[in-house]
C-alpha cells in the first residue's frame, strides 16, 4: 500500500489531488517522476481507479520506459494494465487500429533520403553526400524546416520548393512523419464520435509528463480525449520549455488554467538535485524572463560550487576544462561529469583537445563535423595541395590567384601559421567576403562571415598542437575516418568511464556532479539569429536547463576574445557578474579561484563562489 509519509508536503498535496484538472509546476530536480508514480498508485490504491483506465504520456521512449519501470518496481508489478507511452506511440496506435495506416506507413530515414535525391534530380540541384541531408531532415521534419540548417548557398525559395515536393511524395505514398500524427488523430476523432466516446470511457484519467514540451496539435487531441470529465494532471516546468522549433511554447502551459477553468495548481519548489549555490545562480538567470510562472525554488542541500570565468582564447578555455576535469577526477568519476555546449560544432574541438590530453570522452549525439564544412575543407585542401598530398588545387585556391611561389611558402609553414598565411597573405578571408556578398541582406552576410571566422579560429586551435603539415593532415584524415565508422554503429561505443559531451538540448532530463558550460557568449547563446523577445527568452531557458544539470559544481565559461576578434559574454550572465551584494565576489582574480584564474582574461570579470565539496 502507498506510504504517503515518503512524500514532502508539496508532493503529498499533488498526489492526493481530489479530482478534476490539475497542473503541477515542478522545478528542476523536484521529483516529478516520483510524484507521477505515486499519483498513479494513489488513484489505484486509494481512489480505487481501475489500472487500465489510466493513460500516462511523456515525450521520449526512454522517459516512458523509465517511468514504467519505476512504477512496476514500486508496486511489485501488480498493475501492468496502466498504459505508459509517448505521444507518438499512442497516436500511431490509434491510426493503425482505427484508420488505414500500418507499420510500414511510418517513413524511415532511408526513405526520406530517397525522396530528397529524387527531388534534387528533378530540380537539377547538385547532391553532395558530404552535406549530411540526414541531419537536415532530423532537425526539420514535418512542418519545421529551418532555412539556416540547409546546405550552403541554398535559398529560402529553393528550400520551400523542396519541402512542397517532399510533402507531395509522402502523400502519394501514404507515408507518415511524426509531426503528421497529431493532426491526423485529431481529424480521426472529430469525424468518428463513436471512437472518441469509446476512448473517453476507456482512458478516464490522463497524466502527462514534461507538459511544457507539448505543441498545439498534441494539445488539441488531449483536450478532445479529456472532455467532459477533464480528469487530467499535467506535470512540467515552463522554465524548461526549449523546443520552440517544434511548436512547443510556454503559452500552452500558461493557458492550461484557461482551457480548464477548474484547474488546481501545485508547486514543487524544493530541488533535491543541485546544491544551494547552483540553485540560486540558475534562479537569478531565469528570473530575467518575463513570460513565466513565478516560483520560489530552493535547494535541499547547502553549499555547492559555481564559477563564471572569461578567457581570451579558446585554447585557454580548453586548458581550463582539462585541468578542472583532471582535478575533480581525483575524487570522482569521469562518467559523472559533463561538458554541455550550445551545438555539436562547439563540442568537436573540445572532444579533440581532451582526447589528445588522454581524457576519455563520450559524445552522446551525432553531428556534422567541422571537418566537413566547406571553409575547413578549403583550408585543408589548399594545405594538402601545397605539400603534394592533392594533385589538383581547390577552386578557392585558383580564385584567390594562388601561384607556385605562394604554394612553396605555404608548404614551409607549420599548421597554425599555414592557416594564418592562407587567410591573410593568400587572401582566403577576402575570398570568403566575396562569397558572403552573394547573400542578399547585410545582416545575413555578417552572420555568415562571423560563423566562418569562428570555424577558422577553431581550426587554428587544433593546428597549434602540431609542427608538421603532413602529420597534421594525416591525423585529421584518421579522425574523420574514425568518426564515419562510428556513425555506422549505432549506440554508445565505449564502456569505460568517460566525460560526457552533449548539447544543451540533449542534456535535458540528465544530471551530473560536475557540469561545464563553455562558450557562453553573445552570438552563441543567444544565437545571432535570435531577434524577438520570445526567441531570447527561449535561449535563456536553454541555458537554464544546462545550469540545472549540475549537482555539486558548475563552471560557466565565456570568451573575451582578442583585439582582432573581440567577444562579449552572454547577456544572460549579467545577473551573475553583477551580483556584488550577494555571496559572489567580482574581480579579475578571485581568491576562491586563485589556482584557476591564471587562465582567465584580465579584461574580464570573474564571478565565483565555492563551498567545500568533493565530487
Amino acid at each position: 500500500m502507498l506510504d504517503l509519509s515518503v512524500l514532502n508536503e508539496a508532493q503529498k498535496r499533488a498526489v492526493m489531488h481530489p479530482g478534476g484538472p490539475a497542473m503541477v509546476l515542478a522545478g528542476p530536480g523536484s521529483g516529478k517522476t516520483f510524484l507521477i508514480v505515486n499519483r498513479i498508485r494513489y488513484l489505484i490504491e486509494h481512489q480505487k481507479v481501475s489500472p487500465d483506465a489510466i493513460l500516462v504520456i511523456t515525450f521520449t521512449k526512454a522517459a516512458a520506459l523509465s517511468m514504467e519501470r519505476r512504477f512496476m518496481e514500486s508496486t511489485g508489478g501488480q498493475y501492468p494494465e496502466v498504459w505508459f507511452g509517448t505521444f507518438h506511440s499512442f497516436f500511431f496506435y490509434l491510426l493503425k487500429t482505427y484508420s488505414l495506416y500500418h507499420n510500414d506507413s511510418l517513413i524511415t530515414q532511408k526513405e526520406k533520403i530517397h525522396y530528397l535525391k529524387e527531388i534534387f534530380a528533378e530540380m537539377n540541384l547538385l547532391w553532395d553526400e558530404s552535406a549530411h541531408f540526414e541531419e537536415l531532415l532530423k532537425e526539420n521534419h514535418g512542418q519545421n524546416w529551418e532555412v539556416q540548417n540547409c546546405p550552403e548557398g541554398m535559398s529560402a525559395e529553393t528550400v520551400n520548393e523542396i519541402k512542397k515536393r517532399f510533402a507531395e511524395k509522402m502523400f502519394q505514398d501514404k507515408k507518415l512523419d511524426f509531426d503528421d500524427m497529431a493532426v491526423l488523430c485529431h481529424d480521426l476523432l472529430q469525424k468518428n464520435q463513436a471512437l472518441l466516446q469509446s476512448l473517453r470511457e476507456k482512458y478516464k484519467y490522463i497524466l502527462i509528463d514534461e507538459y511544457q514540451d507539448i505543441n498545439e496539435p498534441q494539445e488539441r487531441v488531449v483536450r478532445l480525449l479529456a472532455a467532459p470529465c477533464n480528469e487530467i494532471m499535467v506535470v512540467g516546468d515552463d522554465d524548461q520549455s526549449i523546443y520552440g522549433f517544434r511548436g512547443s511554447v510556454p503559452e500552452i502551459m500558461k493557458n492550461f488554467p484557461l482551457q480548464y477553468p477548474e484547474t488546481k495548481t501545485y508547486y514543487l519548489e524544493q530541488n533535491y538535485r543541485s546544491k544551494a549555490q547552483i540553485v540560486e545562480t540558475s534562479v537569478a538567470v531565469i528570473a530575467e524572463n518575463k513570460n513565466r510562472f513565478l516560483k520560489k525554488l530552493y535547494a535541499k542541500e547547502e553549499g555547492g560550487e559555481v564559477h563564471c570565468l572569461g578567457f581570451r582564447e579558446k585554447g585557454q578555455e580548453y586548458e581550463y576544462i582539462k585541468k578542472r576535469i583532471t582535478e575533480l577526477a581525483k575524487t570522482g568519476s569521469l562518467s559523472d561529469m559533463a561538458v554541455i555546449a550550445r551545438s555539436n560544432r562547439d563540442l568537436e574541438p573540445i572532444y579533440l583537445f581532451l582526447q589528445k590530453a588522454g581524457i576519455p570522452c563520450l559524445r552522446r549525439e551525432k553531428g556534422i563535423s567541422i571537418f566537413e564544412h566547406f571553409v575547413v575543407k578549403d583550408l585543408l585542401g589548399c594545405i594538402a595541395f601545397s605539400i603534394g598530398k592533392r594533385e589538383r588545387a581547390p577552386e578557392s585556391w585558383r580564385k584567390m590567384g594562388g601561384n607556385e611561389n605562394l604554394r612553396k611558402i605555404l608548404a614551409a609553414q607549420t599548421p597554425f601559421t599555414a592557416i594564418h598565411f592562407l587567410c591573410k597573405k593568400v587572401g582566403y578571408e577576402k575570398y570568403l567576403r566575396s562569397q558572403a556578398i552573394k547573400l542578399k541582406e547585410q545582416t545575413a552576410q555578417d552572420e555568415k562571415l562571423n560563423e566562418w571566422q569562428e570555424l577558422i579560429i577553431v581550426l587554428k586551435e587544433h593546428a597549434k598542437n602540431y609542427k608538421s603539415l603532413s602529420i597534421w593532415l594525416e591525423e585529421v584524415e584518421e579522425y574523420v575516418r574514425m568518426q564515419q565508422e562510428k556513425k555506422k554503429n549505432e549506440g554508445l561505443e565505449q564502456d569505460e568511464a568517460a566525460v560526457n559531451l552533449m548539447t544543451l538540448h540533449a542534456a535535458k532530463g540528465l544530471e551530473f556532479s560536475y557540469v561545464c558550460l563553455p562558450d557562453v557568449n553573445e552570438g552563441n547563446i543567444p544565437g545571432k539569429q535570435c531577434r524577438s523577445k520570445e526567441e531570447i527568452e527561449e535561449e535563456r531557458r536553454i541555458l537554464y536547463v544546462g545550469m540545472t544539470r549540475a549537482k555539486k559544481a558548475l563552471d560557466i565559461l565565456y570568451l573575451t576574445g582578442t583585439l582582432e576578434y573581440p567577444r562579449l559574454p552572454s547577456r544572460f550572465l549579467n545577473p551573475i557578474l553583477k551580483r556584488e551584494n550577494e555571496s559572489y565576489s567580482a574581480s579579475s582574480t578571485s581568491s576562491s579561484n586563485s589556482t584557476l584564474s591564471k587562465n582567465s582574461s584580465k579584461a574580464s570579470a570573474t564571478a565565483s563562489y565555492s563551498s567545500s565539496s568533493s565530487i
